[in-house]
């Protein structure tokens, strides 16, 4: 079953994959009796799926344990009773609707089986060594303007009139306001929580984005449940958009980004008489993941063979990045009219404000008459032109928006 996930407003869609599990109301789980039963000594230690050592269940013998991922793993307790073993999870219950589960128990050599009541289903385990367990963590983050996130399967290199959206930004552009007000004492750089894994780059000129997602599934999915679970992803992308009433469509076969064929969907929105939104969501799912690719852009600007030139295979040579440029003539100065302030650092770092109140900001040109403003809830384009010791600002998202600021020659 597909859930939708809460972080997932307006025009991005995120899912949280989850199983329907038959759930047994345990009030006080008892730390379990290796004289009662056998499979209570048997259990103890550290269960492996498959051969690839991913996911893991850990049973300790005080009857407590824990399971998941290297990075995301859930606590729980644990009883055996004949050859049902009852689990009480401290912290999954967000992801999968439940607190308590209830799964038959087998234990054969080194392979431990666990099944499900209803629906009747199995999943095998093996008996590892923890100790000889190398968890390396994946590849994920931006290099010079170059997004790597292995958990995608690709690179993805911003062109030059790209920005990424920091975590601040995505908070913002998503309507999290206690979020936003937490984060707003801190420092912009400040990470969002680590379950927080989307990521979202824009072009501030025309308003395009793309946005990746992944959550880890709860539990590995079998591999013949892989099919059901991606038309249950694609379905729940597809049913509030055709409520939105957008011009929605199932593509047919599969699209290559990256190391992944992806499955998407397209849909066109009518936003003014004149203006066309149009969007397309690839989905990928495996066993451990599920992956979402949302991209955005207006009929009169950009288009989806762009756009996909940007996704680059992980194990081709490492491209180039644009360089960052910053117009001489706006370096370590400052500009004011009457109470409002700019100040642009040789960095890129900068300031500004009104009385006296500053926000910081990041900033860069592109050609010789484009600004570029990170600020810390947006980013901003503007248009400059510099008549001697004036400088005119005009906003190329809001054409109606003008600043005009003097040189400090103090």
């Amino acid at each position: 079953m597909i859930k939708m996930s809460n972080r997932a407003i307006a025009c991005v869609i995120t899912l949280s994959l989850m199983f329907t599990l038959m759930a047994c109301a345990n009030d006080n789980i008892n730390e379990p009796d290796p004289e009662i039963n056998p499979l209570v000594s048997e259990i103890v230690g550290t269960w492996a799926w498959d051969v690839d050592n991913t996911f893991r269940y850990v049973f300790y013998a005080d009857g407590t344990g824990r399971r998941g991922f290297a990075t995301q793993e859930d606590e729980f307790s644990w009883e055996i009773v004949e050859d049902r073993i009852s689990f009480s999870s401290r912290n999954n219950f967000v992801l999968t609707g439940l607190n308590e589960e209830r799964w038959v128990v087998e234990i054969l050599d080194d392979a431990l089986r666990l099944g499900m009541v209803n629906p009747f289903m199995y999943f095998y385990y093996s008996r590892i060594d923890e100790t000889l367990i190398e968890r390396e963590p994946l590849e994920r983050g931006w290099q010079d303007r170059i997004f790597i996130c292995e958990i995608m399967g690709f690179r993805f290199v911003l062109p030059e009139t790209w920005e990424p959206a920091t975590d601040l930004h995505i908070a913002f552009s998503f309507g999290m306001g206690e979020e936003v007000m937490a984060y707003l004492g801190l420092d912009v750089a400040s990470e969002m929580p680590a379950d927080f894994n989307m990521i979202m780059a824009g072009n501030p000129i025309t308003s395009a984005s793309i946005s990746f997602i992944y959550e880890q599934n709860q539990m590995p999915i079998p591999v013949d449940g892989q099919a059901d679970a991606i038309e249950g992803a694609i379905s729940g992308i597809m049913y509030p958009l055709q409520n939105m009433d957008a011009n929605v469509m199932r593509n047919s076969g599969t699209t290559r980004i990256g190391d992944f064929n992806w499955h998407s969907i397209s849909a066109q929105m009518n936003l003014f008489d004149d203006l066309q939104m149009i969007q397309h969501y690839f989905v990928y799912v495996d066993r451990y993941f599920i992956r979402i690719i949302t991209i955005s852009y207006f009929t009169r600007e950009e288009s989806l063979a762009q756009m996909l030139s940007m996704f680059v295979n992980l194990d081709e040579p490492m491209p180039v990045a644009e360089p960052i440029h910053r117009a001489e003539q706006l370096r370590s100065t400052s500009w004011y009219w009457e109470n409002d302030v700019y100040h642009f650092n040789e960095n890129g770092t900068g300031r500004r404000g009104t009385g006296g109140i500053l926000e910081p900001f990041e900033w860069r040109t592109i050609g010789s008459d484009t600004l570029i403003i990170i600020a810390p809830l947006m980013v901003e384009a503007w248009t400059y032109t510099i008549y001697g010791n004036a400088l005119m600002l005009d906003s190329l998202q809001e054409p109606d928006i003008s600043v005009f600021l003097v040189r400090n020659l103090n």
